[in-house]
């Protein structure tokens, strides 16, 4: 195996004897393709997947890229350099690039030399010995409040961000660590799982990798669409067991985190409170042990009620054990990130299926949170067939995302009444010769990327072919059409009687404002 290494020098890679049962091929560059058909598949991408960055998953070939990022959250998860280089001898087809050494060396020999953590309302960073932070002190100068130690100082909570970049460019990426279990500022909860959750070997497993040695650190969780987030993030605040903040898309999402956390888990409802910007202070208990709220009431930074007002004073006011952030994509927009930098929390952990946005500011995520540990939250339970008219032009996310909620496994019932897996199918409507097509190829790409498969329907059957079809008449439609609408009246009739007359009071506010 040849390969380009810097000065345009060729090199060659020795190819191993028994290649053809190794299942990686691994550049000098850092990236790593692995066939899905190796007896060793399974291994290799769970050890892939905690050094790297996944960039595509092909039905032969899954792509990675070792990245600084990447082997900051592999070192800072107890994995050392000699560990990595061990296992990417044993799995590579070829000997291992010299330069692919260096980059893993460089990159992990000052992991944990460095941490961050809020003790007494103030945020530390503290070295393991005198000359980390002699290193670090120069470009951080700036933003410290005060030199406690030797070894340590307090810095402005809003420069954290910015501490953990500096840190990153010279090569001491701050780790941040919760001694939870000796940690007696924070209650402890004494909350547990509740039976009924029943956890799957993934998501249990997404959530060891945030507690380590008896510590946990803070880290973003990436699952697939429709593998239970929920579950996963309702497991992580469980066993922490301190006051938690949560925060959700949208209102819809708030209620749903509420009722995930009072299904998934033993806390009673009186411990646990929802809030948006619709809730006024009296109305609400402040001193719960979990609180749930949406970005957009958290980070606004217009004008606020008063009502608003006090309760943002009162959830900054507290010390919070862990921050959980559904939907973490959303974190980057900068109301949003200052609003978690002004929070006191001990950990945070983020949760999301599509770690992507259409600009760049995902990659802050690292600074924001901290590494990758592994539309909005409407659930559609029992969907099993979705049609998708209008596609929000060309974002892939949110393409994803529906896909993941009509995929998810559903029970069903064959006809001798044995619970089964149901078949759930999703449709994209796209009009030809229409700008919309060169958006439906671009999601189509990052699915494809992400191991989806598609079929292409150009032969759809005329009005006059399509006669035989069910709801082909337009009388019919249109009885399909008003039972949908009844159905909906229904379900708003079975609201209690607050949420009506709050659906009420608005209504009559946006007639009086278009009359």
């Amino acid at each position: 195996m040849e390969y380009e290494c810097a000065g345009k020098e060729k090199k060659c890679l020795t190819l191993k004897a028994d290649n053809e049962r190794r299942p990686l091929w691994v550049s000098a560059m850092g990236s790593i393709i692995l066939e899905t058909s190796s007896e060793f598949y399974k291994e290799a991408a769970d050890f892939c997947i905690a050094i790297a960055e996944p960039e595509s998953r092909l039905r032969h070939f899954h792509e990675y890229k070792i990245t600084p990022a990447s082997l900051y959250g592999a070192a800072s998860a107890g994995l050392d350099a000699e560990k990595m280089i061990k296992y990417l001898k044993m799995l590579c087809k070829t000997d291992l690039a010299p330069e692919i050494i260096h980059m893993i060396q460089k990159h992990t020999e000052n992991v944990g030399k460095l941490a961050l953590y809020l003790k007494d309302g103030s945020i530390v960073v503290e070295g393991i010995s005198v000359q980390p932070i002699k290193t670090i002190l120069p470009y951080v100068r700036d933003v410290v409040i005060e030199k406690i130690s030797e070894k340590s100082f307090k810095i402005e909570p809003l420069k954290i961000e910015f501490v953990r970049q500096k840190c990153r460019e010279i090569n001491f990426p701050l780790v941040e660590i919760y001694d939870y279990k000796n940690d007696k500022t924070c209650p402890d909860l004494g909350i547990k799982l509740s039976p009924k959750a029943q956890l799957r070997p993934y998501q249990k497993k997404s959530v060891d990798k945030i507690f380590i040695n008896g510590k946990a650190r803070s880290g973003v969780i990436v699952l697939p669409c429709g593998a239970g987030k929920s579950l996963t993030g309702v497991y992580a605040a469980v066993r922490l067991g301190k006051p938690c903040l949560c925060f959700a898309n949208t209102s819809v999402s708030v209620d749903q985190w509420v009722f995930q956390f009072k299904m998934w888990s033993t806390i009673g409802a009186n411990r646990i409170q929802g809030i948006t910007s619709n809730t006024k202070a009296c109305e609400v208990n402040l001193k719960a042990d979990i609180l749930v709220t949406t970005y957009s009431m958290y980070g606004y930074t217009g004008h606020r009620s008063k009502d608003s007002e006090e309760i943002i004073k009162v959830i900054e006011g507290r010390e919070w054990g862990l921050i959980l952030m559904d939907e973490v994509h959303m974190v980057p927009a900068r109301n949003f990130r200052d609003a978690v930098a002004r929070t006191k929390s001990h950990c945070k952990v983020g949760l999301t299926a599509t770690l992507l946005r259409e600009d760049e500011a995902i990659q802050d995520l690292e600074f924001i949170i901290g590494p990758k540990v592994g539309d909005t939250s409407l659930d559609l339970p029992e969907a099993t067939v979705v049609i998708q008219i209008s596609s929000q032009g060309g974002s892939r996310r949110q393409e994803a995302q529906r896909l993941g909620r009509v995929l998810r496994p559903k029970p069903t019932k064959d006809k001798f009444g044995v619970i089964t897996g149901g078949q759930a199918v999703f449709y994209s409507l796209v009009s030809q010769d229409t700008i919309e097509m060169c958006f439906a190829s671009k999601r189509q790409q990052f699915l494809v990327n992400q191991g989806y498969t598609f079929t292409s329907m150009t032969n759809i059957p005329t009005k006059e072919e399509s006669s035989s079809l069910l709801f082909s008449r337009e009388d019919v439609q249109a009885q399909l059409l008003h039972l949908a609408l009844q159905s909906k009246c229904d379900q708003e009739q079975k609201q209690p009687p607050e949420k009506k007359k709050k659906r009420e009071h608005k209504s009559s506010l946006f007639k009086k404002r278009f009359k």
